[in-house]
Parts: C-alpha cells; structure tokens; sequence
C-alpha cells in the first residue's frame, strides 16, 4: 500500500501495520477509539487538515443578554475555520432536593440522544485536564489530523452529568479550578475555540 502523503486530500484507509508505521514516524499517537485514520496531503502542524465540525452540547438556556450577544459574536468569527454549533437541552425543574438524581438522569438521556456516532466526546469537569491556550490549540489540531471531522463538547447542568454520559468521555476537560457560571462556561469555551483556530493557523489576536 502506497502510504504517500502525496495522494489527493482524504484518502481513506483502514489502520495496517503500514498506517501504524507512518503515524509513528510523524511522532502521532491514537487519540480516539475509531480504528480509523484519514491522510491528508497536507503541512503537518500547518492549520486545521480536514472540515471540522464542533458540536457543544449544553444544558439549560441562556438567560443573559450580554453573554448570549457573546456567544453569537464568537460563533460568527468561528464560521470561517469550522462549523461551530450550540444544541441547547432542556433542564429539568427541580423543585426539591429528592428530584436531583431523576433530572440528571433525564438530561444525560437527552444528551446521549444527541451524540454522534466517532465523534470524539470532551466531557467539561472541574477535576478534569486543563490546558493552556496553546495546548489546547494542538489537542484540537491533533483530533483533526488523526481523522476525527467532529469533536463534541458536553457541559451538564446545575447538579452535574449522568454517569453514563461521562463514560463515553474521550477526554475530560477543565476550564479553571474556579467553580464558573454554566452560561459563562459556554462563553468561555467558545472563546478558547475560536483562539485555538488563530493559533493553528498562525494569526494573529490578542492576548
């Protein structure tokens, strides 16, 4: 099997001992479960390879002003490098401390319902990973080069996700230490998002 990155954009393999070896040479590792990879004839390290698609799974609604006139502005200057997207579910009432467990279970239900099949699943959890920005830019960059066209990023509601949800995490992720408002959580990652595609494509913003 020719192997060379030379081929037109996206020819799809199947992983061989040839494909382990080629992603070896290129100092890469595994970063999702899929048994799949996409070459790419492409600069490695130089931008996003392939069309990414960036799906934050969020529960509750904003009620703000000033943070939904946010997200909508990072939205808007994220749709040049990636099709971004929010799909907002539903919170449970919870009217008293007994419905707690019965809420988070409905909403991780719904939030599975919504998972694409070899996405790669960020789950957002205070004990979880934290990245500088840069960092963070690579991990993105990574995905994208190992084949995965979409990265997932799931951030629970007011008393937490459903275990379930967070076994089908890829990666859990950390924004701060700090506890943050979920609405403010949104804004935040979406921010970093936006700063990792200025950082992966080597342009400028400010700090």
């Amino acid at each position: 099997m020719n192997l060379s990155l030379k081929s037109p954009c996206e020819s799809f393999v199947s992983v061989s001992t040839c494909v382990k070896e080629k992603h070896k040479s290129l100092n890469l590792k595994p970063v999702h479960k899929s048994n799949r990879y996409f070459i790419h004839e492409i600069y490695f390290g130089s931008g996003i390879i392939g069309a990414m698609n960036i799906n934050i799974i969020a529960v509750g609604k904003i009620r703000e002003q000033y943070i939904k006139s946010g997200i909508e502005e990072f939205l808007k200057r994220c749709r040049p490098y990636s099709s971004v997207k929010i799909t907002e579910i539903e919170a449970e009432l919870v009217k008293n401390d007994s419905q707690i467990k019965k809420s988070i279970s409905v909403e991780g239900e719904k939030i599975l319902n919504n998972l694409a099949d070899n996405a790669y699943i960020i789950v957002m959890d205070i004990p979880g990973k934290q990245f500088c920005s840069e960092e963070f830019a690579s991990k993105i960059q990574d995905i994208n080069i190992q084949g995965v066209n979409q990265i997932i990023f799931i951030i629970g509601g007011a008393f937490g996700l459903d275990q379930k949800v967070k076994e089908k995490a890829d990666l859990f992720l950390s924004l701060s230490k700090m506890t943050l408002p979920h609405q403010l959580a949104r804004l935040f990652l979406l921010e970093q998002i936006y700063r990792a595609f200025k950082i992966i494509n080597n342009e400028p913003y400010h700090k």
